[in-house]
């Protein structure tokens, strides 16, 4: 019941601000605080955690807010996030163990390969921007190759077939 004042208040407060001016930062952090005292009770470390988390977010808003509306396309914030989806949401939630009668398909471990191949060619499409085609790919193919050849090998196949390297 008290969550749902803290969320019509702060819709109420979003709804009545000036319309240039529609950051939802505020509401947002007054939902997060709410939700962290509620968490709190049950898990108090967690709490602290996912507090100083939001307590950092909240300092560096002016850069992260630069970074997302200058910098990056939102083609790259699109595959920053399901990066993010497929490593924090998905993998988590995958079963760590073989589900066919051979004990050969473990869905976690195949994920998990997933989501090397994708961070490697983030890794890859980051160097290639701040270092330039010819280095970026060369510093990508040396940590690649430290992580895993095979993902390595992977991903700038995929860079390649696309078209990026």
């Amino acid at each position: 019941m008290a969550g749902t004042f803290v969320a019509a208040g702060a819709l109420i407060g979003h709804l009545q601000r000036d319309q240039r001016d529609r950051d939802l930062t505020g509401e947002v952090a007054l939902v997060a605080t709410f939700a962290l005292g509620v968490l709190a009770h049950t898990n108090p470390l967690l709490a602290l955690e996912i507090g100083v988390l939001v307590a950092a977010l909240l300092a560096y808003r002016s850069q992260i807010h630069h970074l997302v509306r200058e910098t990056l396309s939102e083609q790259e914030l699109l595959d920053g996030i399901s990066f993010a989806i497929a490593a924090a949401v998905v993998l988590p939630m995958l079963p760590n163990r073989a589900l066919d009668p051979f004990g050969l398909f473990n869905p976690f471990t195949l994920w998990r390969l997933v989501v090397v191949v994708m961070g490697l060619s983030a890794f890859g499409y980051v160097a290639q921007r701040l270092a330039g085609a010819r280095y970026g790919l060369v510093i990508a193919g040396l940590a690649g190759g430290l992580v895993s050849a095979t993902a390595a090998v992977a991903a700038m196949a995929h860079r390649s077939r696309s078209g990026a390297a």
